[in-house]
């Protein structure tokens, strides 16, 4: 039997709340649905969010995870419940994010040095959650984000150890994400291919949960402070920044190494350049002596020119098709869709721009089918390793 999450889309119900209004559709599931939308502060600053509307009473656990802070957790905004179709709603307000790393490791593996990067945040949020007495309980690739170049774990699945948390299993389902993150689409889950972080992993994946690493031994391994399990304990948090503060100076530890190593290359082309330039002048006038760099100033890119979509573009939909995802962006939309037809080359895998709508970029598998052919598609690419959210929906 197919089950089947009928919540409410956007041409059914314009907002909720009465101010939220709902964008496309963010990630589908049959316990809940996610739309884009905006939140606004009480200084009339409007933000990109998310609104993420399920039939679960979950309200008080948002609410209580609202007290959290911390650079590497997605921020809550707003909580509630509403009536939607006679049916009693809960819904939650989020800080919206640019990308998961599920869809990362859906394209492919993480280097041994993108994991480590990948794993500070990750366990500088866990170590903040656990000494405030809650647990993640959900901690695996679709629940990690990018929010520009912050690494960020969701929150609204944080739940508090008294209520039924465990601290243990955050720590058990990090060494999976660590195999994991190096093994991509990988069938099977084996320590030995965790390269350097093997102790680290076999130590999570500890069969005892009172034996397992905590997320300050972690830290502590990753920072190489020993190799042994016994570590002095770790310095206690510093008090929550505001949340302006924290976009504006992003923490240390979650800056890509790259783009400091890019930075420092830009730095020598441009001495060498100076050296080469004296050799080719005159010796009349004298050279200063080089001034030394302290930090490189950020280079801005210049805004790439987004390729021209194939086909679909443009296209009127009609009757049913098959939704695996939806962009704001041209770009990425393309990158996905290429990504996708190399992949599942049995699938026709095209792009689909719906107007009028936020994000008008909708990566499909067929169109102007009937409800029955669209979700037997819908099963067949899932069945096939396509996203487990893929979804049905009819355009008009």
């Amino acid at each position: 039997m197919t089950m089947k999450n009928d919540l409410i889309t956007t041409r059914e119900e314009p907002a909720i709340d009465g101010k939220y209004k709902l964008g496309a559709i963010v990630k589908r599931s049959i316990a809940s649905t996610v739309y884009e939308t905006e939140f606004e502060e009480d200084a009339g600053v409007r933000r990109p969010a998310v609104i993420k509307i399920c039939e679960r009473d979950a309200v008080t656990q948002w609410s209580q995870a609202m007290g959290l802070s911390h650079p590497n957790l997605l921020r809550l905004y707003a909580a509630g419940t509403s009536v939607v179709d006679g049916r009693k709603v809960a819904w939650v307000v989020m800080e919206r994010a640019d990308e998961s790393l599920a869809g990362v490791l859906a394209e492919r593996a993480l280097t041994e040095d993108e994991v480590r990067e990948m794993l500070l945040p990750i366990v500088s949020a866990l170590r903040y959650l656990h000494k405030s007495g809650y647990a993640h309980g959900a901690l695996k690739p679709s629940n990690v984000f990018a929010v520009r170049d912050q690494l960020k774990l969701t929150t609204d699945n944080a739940v508090q150890v008294a209520d039924g948390g465990a601290a243990e299993e955050d720590m058990r389902a990090l060494g999976l994400l660590i195999v994991s993150a190096l093994r991509s689409n990988a069938a099977s889950i084996s320590v030995s291919s965790a390269g350097s972080f093997t102790d680290i992993v076999e130590h999570c994946l500890e069969p005892d949960p009172a034996k397992r690493w905590t997320a300050d031994l972690v830290s502590a391994r990753l920072n190489g402070q020993g190799d042994a399990p016994q570590f002095a304990p770790a310095p206690e948090i510093e008090p929550a920044v505001a949340a302006e503060a924290v976009e504006e100076e992003p923490p240390a530890q979650s800056f890509p190494k790259w783009i400091v190593a890019g930075l420092a290359a830009l730095v020598l082309v441009i001495l060498l350049w100076a050296v080469v330039r004296k050799g080719d002048s005159p010796p009349a006038t004298p050279v200063p002596a080089p001034v030394v760099v302290h930090q490189a100033p950020p280079v801005a890119a210049p805004a790439p020119i987004a390729p021209s979509v194939p086909h679909a573009v443009g296209r009127k939909a009609g009757g049913w098709s098959v939704i695996v995802a939806a962009y704001r962006s041209q770009t990425a939309a393309e990158k996905r869709m290429r990504s996708m037809a190399s992949k599942w080359r049995g699938f026709h895998v095209s792009i689909l721009q719906r107007k009028n709508e936020r994000a008008p970029y909708l990566i499909v598998l067929g169109e102007n089918l009937s409800e029955n052919e669209a979700e037997s598609l819908r099963q067949r690419a899932v069945r096939a390793g396509l996203p487990h959210d893929t979804y049905i929906k009819k355009l008009t």
